[in-house]
């Protein structure tokens, strides 16, 4: 359930992570979100990816985490898997950083495109901080979520477990397993391998991920989620810089007068 109002609010009741991302695509809230990439789970709760409004509903991961198998390891799955486990180690190593990206959001329904630029801040051990070009927001302190859209003036605020929020490259990383027939998508180009992901389980989405990793930096520089929808989301990351100095109030994100609030409510469980 969604509650609706002009007036102040208290906070939300804390919603299971699909009951958030349910709650965030109803609400037709126009910020596009960062490293979601889980674009058709918005898409299934209603909301279309080509809109801004339908990707802050991704905040809330919908994908298993992926331990190893005792399945038979061939030498390009391993090697992808070490690429992997590298990566995650340079990004767990930093207290904080700052990614500065462009989102392409490609709606198959519509055929069309939507791009959205920001800054993503991530300071250990739970807060994010994503400040788009249009001066929306999305804030991530502990155990609250909020989003502020400037092109519907609406504000909406829930309750979560920052665990549960899948903006870190990292939890990423440990969200999908490298696919066991072919795991590279090409040959290096230079410093950047591109590998293919998979979720471990059927009929998660989305269905596939490409992600290409600087080898040389260990870090993330390109994120390409495809749907079973058609629909598709491309993150280009353009700096990454670790270790940052975090503004004051970085993590506190107040509701601008005149803007319509939005909570969510429980109305599912984990």
């Amino acid at each position: 359930m969604l509650t609706r109002t002009k007036s102040d609010s208290t906070w939300c009741g804390a919603p299971g992570w699909r009951s958030a991302r349910k709650a965030l695509a109803a609400a037709g809230l126009a910020a596009a979100a960062f490293l979601l990439l889980l674009t058709a789970a918005a898409t299934s709760a209603g909301a279309a990816p080509g809109n801004a409004a339908a990707t802050a509903a991704l905040l809330i991961a919908d994908a298993p985490s992926v331990t190893a198998t005792s399945a038979e390891t061939s030498p390009d799955v391993a090697r992808a898997r070490e690429l992997i486990a590298r990566v995650i180690e340079r990004y767990d190593d930093a207290r904080s950083y700052r990614i500065g990206f462009t989102q392409d959001s490609y709606w198959a329904l519509a055929d069309s495109t939507m791009s959205v630029s920001g800054v993503l801040l991530l300071e250990r051990p739970g807060n994010i901080s994503i400040r788009y070009a249009d001066g929306g927001r999305i804030v991530v302190a502990q155990d609250s979520l909020w989003v502020y859209s400037p092109a519907t003036s609406q504000f909406f605020v829930a309750a979560v477990d920052s665990a549960d929020v899948a903006l870190d490259p990292a939890r990423l990383l440990r969200q999908f397993e490298p696919d066991r027939t072919a795991p590279f998508a090409a040959e290096p180009r230079g410093s950047i391998t591109t590998l293919i992901l998979k979720p471990s389980t059927a009929f998660s989405e989305p269905v596939r991920v490409e992600v290409s990793i600087d080898t040389n930096a260990r870090s993330v520089t390109r994120i390409v989620a495809f749907a079973s929808t058609g629909d598709r989301t491309t993150y280009t990351m353009h700096a990454s810089s670790y270790d940052v100095t975090v503004p004051a109030g970085e993590f506190v994100l107040r509701r601008p007068e005149g803007t319509e609030l939005i909570t969510g409510s429980p109305y599912g469980s984990r």
